[in-house]
Formats: C-alpha cells, structure tokens, sequence
C-alpha cells in the first residue's frame, strides 16, 4: 500500500504523526513477486520473451533454485538460479508461440508446492492480422501516394503478422467487411448504407476501423457518412506554415507513451518521433470525448481513438502520404503502423489474467465456467475466483471456448518492511508545533498575515520596475 503513495499531500501543521510496527514473524522462503509475459501474440512472429521474479525472505541465500516453465503441461525450460537473502532474482525463457488459440503456461519455484511459488497465464495466439485497405487509388499504390506506402509498410515481407489487402470501396461487400480485423479507409469521403452498416457491425463486435482522410477527403460527405463511427468530425485542412514562422513545418508535440500503441517507444533506442515533419493535416471537431494519443506542436489531435461498442475507431490527421509530410521515409514509420495495427486487431481481446478473489467475466446463456478443479460454477450470480488455477469457459457440449489464469495476489509476498522513519518524513509537516488559533479555521498557517505583507512589497516593487521600464523605453524610442 505504501508503494502506491505519491507524495501528493501531508498533514495539517500541528499533528504529529507515530508510526508502530507490528511485531509479527518474519516469513520464511521463496516466492514469485512478479511474472512477465505476452497476454496474445500473432502466429508466425518471432519467439517471445517469458520471465518470473523470485524474492527471498529468509535470513540465507538460496542457491541453485530451479525455475521450471511448462506450456500445455509439457516442460519448455528449467534454469537454476540463486536468490539472496532479502534479495529478489530473475529467471528468463524464449517461447515460440505457435499454437492458435489459448496456450496455458506455468512457472513454477522450487516444484512450485504452494500458490505463492506458482503462476499460471493464458497467451492468446491468432492467426495473421486480416486488415482490409478501402481507398479509390487501389490501382495507383505506387509513388508517393499514401496506400503504395500502407501497404508496403504492412507486408514488407512474406513472414508478416499481416495479411493487406487492397479493394476500392464499391467492390467491397458486408463479408469482406466481417473477415477483417481491421478496416482502413484510405481518402475515403463515403460508402454505400449497406457498407456502413457493414463498419459499425464489424467494429461493434470487436473489431478495428481506421480512418485516414487524404486530399480528396470531402469532409461534408465524410461527417454525414461516418457520423457515430469516426472519433471527430472533419473541419479543414490546414497548411502547416499557418501561423509557424521560424519553421514552416507541423511536427509532434505530445505523445502518450502510456498508451498501448505507443509503449513499445518510450524505451531507449526504440524510435524517435523528432525527425517528423508535415506539411498540411487535417483540422477535427467535436473531438471532447476522444482519447488523443499524439498531438501536433500547436496543440491540434494528430491521432484520435474512441471506444464503438466492443471495437476501437481512430483517425489519424495526416495521411501516410508524402505530400503531406515525410512520415513515410522515416524509420519509425513501419514499427509505428505495426503497433498502431496490432493494438487495434488485439486491443479488444477480452483479460484473461485475474488474482483469486476476483469476479471473473459471467458466462452468457448456453456457457459454463468450470473452476480450477475443473467443477462447474454456480450459474447466474458472477463467479468468484477462490483459488489460483486455470477457469475453463464451455459451451453447452462441452466444448473450451475461454481460459482464464488465475493467480494469488504477488504484491503480499513481499515481507520487508518500511521504515517507520521514511512514513513519518514523507507525511509529517516540518513544523508540528504550529498553534491552532481559535480565531481562524485550524490548520490555517499562522504565518500567513507576515507572508501577505511580504508579497505586498514584492508587487510593489515589480510596479516601480515596470514604470521605470516603461519611461526608458518612451525615451529611447524618441531619440
């Protein structure tokens, strides 16, 4: 609980805080304080990193502790590795994960003989990314128009998590709306009703729509078409030398390294988002309700994300086109698309990691969720996780549809204590003396009649300053 404070408040002057701690045993042994690895991976890319942490609270180190990893109750890897006393150790496997669907893996301490030595995950795995390009320049993907860049960028090689393919808009139909995982319209000002529908379905149940307005983007038809689809409506496009006089270029002023597109780049060496630089972008409204990701140097959304039923829709403001910018050219342009993709095809996978106690996800009607111990749970009320193990999700013959993993809480594993000393400093105000008088509210500072007078002087002080400033500045001008 202590980890989670941020030195965002103190107490009131005048209240001495003392802290006691309890006298209680001190535990004993190994446990897993922490586990890292991918919740859902496309089939076909490189191996994957899995690690576990392992924290030691005894007095003696431990040596030559095996940390197994199994996936589908087959032993994947089993190293040894010494974790001091009072002192946390890490244990590192690769996995190439290649099985469709769920693939329940377990690390285990030590023979992993109590949940506090044991952790078990589901990563997901599915097939090649399906994305459907919509563009009117299917046929002219070449130079420098944006789609010859799009799709270059989403299948630059045979092994790509990617499969794109290319269609302009009248000659796409509601089934090949539905086969994609994600849908790009490209310069795209309309569709057909029918295609419409097709979107909101598609990306109601789960799947992602990707908006990039180009220079033949009519923002009148494409406000009236993807009303309720898009994050924002389009107002005009605006050319980058407005308003910028020392560089006539838009470039990036704020990205969320937060979000889960963009993670991958707040670690060193990973990417740089300084060398952008763009020409012209499009000007949005009615943006309030959006999450805005990244954000041009004046402030305007350069992407925008918004929540359609279980599906995600963004909008990015400047085409992947380079009469727009030089975004296309720039190393970060591909792993950028790649992360932007996967987080639209995976963003909506439903959790699957959950701590004992917790209410897991209700089983819709004909499902059946069966414990850790493989027993079905009660229909009709949430289901609670009592213990750590695999929860299996069924239809009505029996058939897994869902794993969930379920695990104990690893931030209790952990028996050092803090120092009283450190909780005192960081909440106890420096003066606890100060008197509470009974004329003014408590807590008030007694000092506070003193400090007014004192910034009195300093106003003052800066009036003369600015007079005077002003006079030198009338006769200089008049000479």
């Amino acid at each position: 609980g202590w980890e989670s404070f941020r030195g965002d408040w103190l107490l009131d002057p005048g209240v001495k805080l003392t802290v006691h701690a309890l006298t209680t045993t001190q535990a004993d042994g190994l446990a897993i304080a922490a586990a890292d690895y991918p919740q859902s991976v496309v089939a076909g890319v490189e191996a994957e990193s899995v690690s576990v942490r392992i924290i030691n609270n005894a007095d003696q180190d431990v040596r030559d502790v095996p940390v197994t990893f199994d996936i589908a109750g087959k032993n994947e890897g089993t190293v040894k590795v010494t974790v001091p006393a009072h002192g946390t150790a890490s244990a590192r496997f690769r996995h190439d994960f290649s099985l469709p669907g769920d693939n329940l893996g377990v690390l285990a301490v030590a023979g992993g003989d109590s949940p506090v030595r044991r952790f078990h995950f589901n990563t997901r795995v599915i097939p090649r990314i399906p994305i459907l390009i919509l563009t009117p320049h299917a046929a002219e993907a070449k130079g420098e128009d944006g789609t010859f860049f799009l799709k270059a960028a989403l299948t630059p090689s045979a092994d790509s998590p990617f499969a794109a393919e290319l269609m302009v808009p009248s000659a796409a139909t509601p089934a090949d709306i539905s086969r994609a995982s994600v849908i790009v319209l490209a310069d795209v000002s309309s569709v057909s009703p029918e295609l419409v529908r097709a979107l909101r379905d598609r990306v109601s149940n789960g799947g992602g729509l990707l908006f990039l307005p180009g220079s033949q983007t009519k923002p009148d038809a494409f406000n009236a078409t993807f009303n309720g689809l898009a994050p924002a409506k389009l107002r005009r496009m605006l050319s980058a030398s407005t308003g910028r006089q020392a560089f006539a270029k838009a470039v990036i002023g704020k990205i969320d390294y937060d979000h889960p597109a963009f993670e991958l780049f707040q670690r060193p060496h990973h990417g740089d988002f300084a060398s952008l630089a763009f020409d012209r972008y499009w000007e949005v409204s009615d943006s309030q309700l959006c999450r805005v990701p990244v954000r041009f140097d004046d402030g305007r959304p350069m992407l925008l994300e918004n929540n359609v039923g279980s599906g995600l829709s963004m909008l990015m403001a400047c085409p992947p086109d380079l009469t727009w910018g030089n975004f296309p050219l720039r190393a970060i342009f591909l792993p950028y698309l790649h992360q932007l993709m996967r987080y639209m095809a995976m963003g909506t996978e439903h959790p699957t990691a959950f701590l004992a106690g917790q209410t897991l996800p209700r089983p819709a009607e004909g499902q059946t969720l069966r414990d850790a111990e493989d027993k079905p749970m009660p229909a009709g009320v949430d289901p609670v996780a009592v213990r750590d193990g695999f929860y299996t999700l069924v239809d009505d013959s029996g058939k897994p549809l869902f794993r969930y993993a379920v695990n104990q809480n690893s931030s209790e594993v952990d028996a050092n204590r803090v120092d009283p000393k450190e909780i005192v400093a960081a909440l106890q105000s420096e003066d606890i003396q100060a008197p509470v008088s009974a004329s003014r509210p408590a807590g008030q500072d007694s000092s506070l009649g003193p400090r007014r007078e004192m910034w009195a002087y300093i106003l003052g002080a800066l009036a003369l300053l600015l007079f005077a400033e002003l006079g030198v500045a009338n006769r200089t001008t008049e000479q």
